[in-house]
C-alpha cells in the first residue's frame, strides 16, 4: 500500500487505531459498559490494515477497519460523554485528556460505509 492509499483510510470514520480502541475499551470498563467493551475489543482484533513499506510507527499506530452496528456506535458515543463528564481518564490519556474522542465517535456514529 502506498502513503497516499493509507493516508486516506487512516482519514476515514470507520478506521482506528489500535492506541485509540485500546483507550476506549478502558474506558468503557471504568462506565462499566463491560458487554460494549468487549465488543469492541473483538473489533479491534480484526486484520490490520496495511502499512506503506516504509511505516515506522508503533504497533499501536496500526489502522483497523470497525463495522460495527450503528446501535453499537450510539451507545459507546454515550459512554465517551460520560468518561468525559466524569473526567475518566486512562494512564494514555490521563495528561492529554479525552480530546477528540467525542468527535471520533460521533463522526463514526454519522458514518455510512459507501462501500457495501
Amino acid at each position: 500500500m502506498n502513503w497516499t492509499e493509507y493516508k486516506a483510510r487512516a482519514e476515514r470514520p470507520d478506521h482506528w487505531t489500535v492506541w485509540m480502541l485500546e483507550q476506549c475499551c478502558d474506558l468503557l470498563r471504568q462506565c462499566g459498559a463491560f458487554d460494549l467493551a468487549r465488543q469492541l475489543e473483538c473489533s479491534a482484533r480484526n486484520p490490520r490494515i496495511a502499512t506503506p513499506l516504509d511505516f515506522r510507527g508503533p504497533p499501536q499506530a496500526a489502522l483497523v477497519q470497525l463495522d460495527l452496528d450503528v446501535r453499537v456506535r450510539r451507545a459507546i458515543l454515550a459512554c465517551i460523554h460520560q468518561a468525559l463528564d466524569k473526567e475518566f481518564t486512562t494512564d494514555a490519556t490521563r495528561e492529554r485528556g479525552l480530546g477528540g474522542f467525542v468527535e471520533a465517535w460521533q463522526e463514526y456514529c454519522d458514518y455510512e460505509n459507501s462501500d457495501r
